[in-house]
C-alpha cells in the first residue's frame, strides 16, 4: 500500500509540472466557433507553412469535427504564443473543411482539388486580437 501511495504522489507531481497553466501571456486552448449551418472539420498546422495545400498523409478524425452552430477546441500542452513564435513564418495555420465533403470524398481528391472552406494564417497578434477564438464564417 505504501508503494502505491508513493507512485500516486509521483504521478500527480509529474502531471502538475508537465501541465502549462493558461495565463494572459500563455494560451493553451484555441476556440473554433462554427456559426454555419453545416458540420466542419479543422486542421491545425503550427509547424509548417503549408497554407496552400493539404497534406496527403494527414488522417482527419472525429476529434477535429465541429457540429453546426457548435464550438471546437484545439488544446495544447504548451503555450500557443511560444510555439507560433518559434516557427519560421511565426504563423498558425488553420484549415476548415466541409464535413459532408470529407465524409464522402477520398482524401487524395480533397487534397488534389484543394476542397477547403476557409484558411486562416494567424500570427500571435491576430490570435490575441481575436481573443484566441476563430469564428467561421
Amino acid at each position: 500500500m505504501k508503494n502505491i501511495n508513493i507512485i500516486v504522489i509521483i504521478v500527480v507531481c509529474l502531471s502538475t509540472i508537465a501541465c502549462v497553466r493558461e495565463t494572459a501571456t500563455c494560451h493553451t486552448k484555441l476556440h473554433i466557433d462554427n456559426n454555419s449551418n453545416k458540420d466542419i472539420y479543422w486542421i491545425e498546422e503550427s509547424y509548417s507553412a503549408k497554407d496552400t495545400i493539404l497534406s496527403k498523409t494527414y488522417k482527419i478524425t472525429d476529434r477535429e469535427k465541429i457540429n453546426k452552430s457548435g464550438t471546437g477546441y484545439l488544446y495544447l500542452t504548451y503555450c500557443i504564443e511560444s510555439t507560433v513564435n518559434k516557427q519560421p513564418e511565426q504563423k498558425l495555420y488553420l484549415t476548415l473543411l466541409d464535413a459532408a465533403v470529407v465524409e464522402s470524398t477520398p482524401w487524395d481528391t480533397i487534397c488534389k482539388k484543394d476542397m477547403v472552406l476557409k484558411r486562416y494564417k494567424l500570427s500571435v497578434a491576430d490570435l490575441m486580437r481575436m481573443d484566441f477564438t476563430v469564428t467561421y464564417p
